[in-house]
Order: C-alpha cells, then sequence, then structure tokens
C-alpha cells in the first residue's frame, strides 16, 4: 500500500461504501488504488474483500502499530465508521494521538448528538448519519439551495439531529 494511503476502519457497509466513492474518485484522476486501504476485525469480511479484491487488511485500523507495518505511516485520511459510539470514540481518541500532526480524521457519529464528543477526542470533521439523511431529502424535494448545506449541517451538529428527523 501507498505510505500515504487513506485509511478505512472497519470495512462494514459504510466503510464499503466510503471505498467504493474513493475507488471512484480516483480511478477517475488516474490514482492508484492502492492508495485506499481498509482494516477490519471481521475475518469473514476481510475473506470476502480479498475475493472481491478489495484491499482489506485484518487487524485493528485503530492501532498505529498495525498501521505502520502495512506500510501506511503518513495517511492522507483515516475514515473512522464504527457503529458503536464507544468504539467510534476510542477509535478517534486513538488515531488523533498516534496519526502525524494535521492527519484529516473523518468520523461516522453513530448516535445524534454525539459530535461534540467526537470532535473534542480529535475528529476533524463528524458525519452524522441523521444530518446527511436530512439534506438528501431536503435536495430530492428541491427545498434546499447547494449554498444552504453548511449551514443545514451545522444546525442538525448543534441540536441533534432534532430538525432533520423525516
Amino acid at each position: 500500500f501507498a505510505r500515504d494511503a487513506v485509511v478505512i476502519c472497519p470495512f462494514g457497509e459504510p466503510g464499503r461504501a466510503a471505498w467504493r466513492a474513493l475507488h471512484e474518485a480516483t480511478g477517475a484522476r488516474g490514482d492508484s488504488p492502492s492508495r485506499i486501504v481498509a482494516f477490519d476485525l471481521n475475518p469473514e469480511r476481510v475473506a470476502a474483500a480479498a475475493l472481491a479484491g478489495e484491499p482489506v487488511v485484518y487487524g485493528d485500523g485503530c492501532s498505529a502499530e498495525l498501521l505502520r507495518a502495512a506500510g501506511v505511516d503518513r495517511p492522507r485520511a483515516v475514515i473512522v465508521t464504527y457503529r458503536a459510539e464507544a468504539r467510534c470514540l476510542e477509535a478517534t481518541r486513538r488515531l488523533r494521538d498516534a496519526l502525524p500532526p494535521g492527519t484529516p480524521l473523518y468520523v461516522r457519529e453513530p448516535r445524534a448528538g454525539g459530535a461534540p464528543a467526537l470532535r473534542a477526542a480529535g475528529a476533524t470533521d463528524v458525519l452524522s448519519e441523521t444530518a446527511e439523511l436530512a439534506l438528501r431529502f431536503a435536495a430530492v424535494l428541491g427545498d434546499l439551495d447547494a449554498d444552504d448545506a453548511p449551514a443545514v449541517r451545522a444546525r442538525l451538529a448543534t441540536d441533534g439531529g432534532a430538525a432533520g428527523a423525516v
């Protein structure tokens, strides 16, 4: 893998979606797919990914030692998509302590209202499924101008997603 690869952990459904989007974007730019690597502790998931030709390494992607052992010592970015809130928080803290300064760390918010704790733990940005779903519905319905999206995201992040409940 490239030493500056984008790291995704774990490779569950949100991780796979992130991988597909990044793979398509890097392919369109002509970048090497080796610039994206995922880590997962589920052996069946890792085996299935290997059979599909997807770059997934067995292990805890929040381990700085494992990242270095896989050849990724200066990740371009890290994407954390754990389902459990406590695991996202732990991963964010561990990675922020281990990553080179300035490394972007994007974290899934598993529960509405968890963004402040994740940011305090070192997340560069917190992605709320509730907020993103609300934005998508608003865009589909034509009620949201693209310039309004940042303000809507900020409002949803501060009120725990209540404004975006559909």
